[in-house]
């Protein structure tokens, strides 16, 4: 995918043009920017719409974020988790942090070759927290342990091999989409002209999944 779709695909994020796209790729959902508590109902109104329009045809979801919220990132993931439409996860130019996250959550997981990808473990700013004692900063860290737990869990459950994945997580790292098809982080790259191509191809996938089932 040339540098210049992504700058092209950066513009279908914007309105009015979101709505031209809507009508070239009607059952996609866009993740963009930081994630933060706006997002998820953007995300929950747009796939209530298409879930009602639909439970069985696919959902695309597109990634261009660097991360944010991961409470907000966890609501997304198990939306997708849960969703009766098989939901597949493309990025197209950064899946980082709290991005990455929602990105694993697809029945496939796609990357266009210039995605720039980023994991590290949950960090969260001591600003005006001074007022703390002892016992709250003990749970605050406690929570944030577990919270790390899970992320690895989530990261390792298919991704390959496990004790790699997990040191680049705790010391964090930047990878690209070759380095995260090599992990099992992403199931294939995709290289195509337009936004229309890319959904189209994984729509293309979908189906030949679907009649390998049958």
């Amino acid at each position: 995918m040339p540098r210049s779709l992504l700058d092209a695909a950066k513009r279908y994020f914007g309105f009015p043009v979101r709505e031209a796209f809507s009508r070239t790729c009607p059952r996609a959902i866009f993740v963009r920017g930081e994630i933060v508590d706006a997002t998820i109902s953007a995300f929950s109104e747009t796939y209530a719409r298409l879930c009602a329009h639909s439970a069985v045809e696919p959902i695309i979801v597109f990634i261009d974020s660097i991360g944010g919220k991961v409470g907000v990132a966890f609501l997304i993931c198990h939306i997708i988790a849960t969703s009766p439409a098989p939901v597949y996860t493309v990025a197209l130019g950064e899946a980082s942090s709290s991005a990455f996250l929602v990105l694993q959550f697809g029945r496939l997981r796609f990357a266009e070759p210039s995605t720039v990808c980023a994991i590290h473990r949950t960090r969260t700013s001591l600003y005006g927290m001074s007022s703390l004692g002892a016992e709250e900063c003990l749970a605050l860290y406690e929570e944030l342990h577990a919270l790390d737990g899970k992320v690895e869990r989530m990261l390792t459950y298919r991704g390959r091999p496990e004790e790699e994945i997990i040191n680049m997580l705790r010391r964090g790292a930047t990878m690209s989409a070759s380095d995260a098809l090599r992990l099992n982080l992403i199931d294939d790259i995709i290289v195509a002209r337009s936004l229309e191509d890319v959904y189209e191809y994984v729509r293309a996938v979908h189906c030949k999944f679907q009649t390998a089932r049958a």
